[in-house]
């Protein structure tokens, strides 16, 4: 089996290989596929990670949530391994860090509750609803002492593996969504 950061670079290969038609294509259709889940439809507010050149284009979340009157909130490093998650109202609030992931400056915290879905990012996910992210921990420290949240992974078919090993401090994703 390989280990974790032998998936990470695998998948960041294959994912570097989409064309830019493929990838736009791709990331409508996975933002379609959001928009119908019960998931964000019943939420009132989305917490979601702005996505890099790399990554699922995120800002159509943002945009339909904001256009359903929904709250919406993303990710902002606070220390090594330690995030929060600020308000988001507007895209021109948005500054790069320094690896290059935009976060907002301004902005109250949020803390995620019963009417939120959080939409996480990730390399890999498997079919029993685990993923490997970056290797920084971020998410799995933040959702830790929220086990009960409603996250869901975000992803291209192909990150769809049918296991990944759970380790003790690996969330467990609510929902997979991808293309398909």
């Amino acid at each position: 089996m390989m280990v974790k950061n032998e998936l990470r670079e695998k998948f960041k290969v294959k994912r570097s290989e989409l064309t830019v038609s493929q990838r736009k294509a791709m990331d409508q259709r996975i933002c379609e596929n959001l928009f119908k889940s019960t998931a964000f439809q019943n939420a009132s507010a989305v917490f979601c990670f702005v996505g890099t050149d790399e990554e699922i284009n995120t800002y159509p979340i943002f945009e339909k949530a904001w256009a359903l009157k929904k709250r919406t909130a993303a990710p902002v490093m606070t220390g090594k391994g330690l995030m929060e998650f600020r308000e988001l109202t507007d895209f021109n609030a948005l500054k790069q860090n320094k690896f290059k992931i935009f976060e907002p400056v301004e902005g109250k915290v949020m803390i995620p509750d019963e009417n939120s879905v959080i939409i996480v990012p990730g390399l890999a996910f498997g079919e029993n609803m685990t993923r490997i992210g970056y290797g920084g921990g971020y998410y799995d420290r933040y959702f830790f002492e929220k086990p009960d949240a409603l996250t869901v992974g975000i992803c291209y078919d192909f990150q769809i593996v049918p296991y990944l090993q759970r380790e003790e401090h690996d969330i467990i994703l609510k929902l997979i969504i991808s293309e398909k």
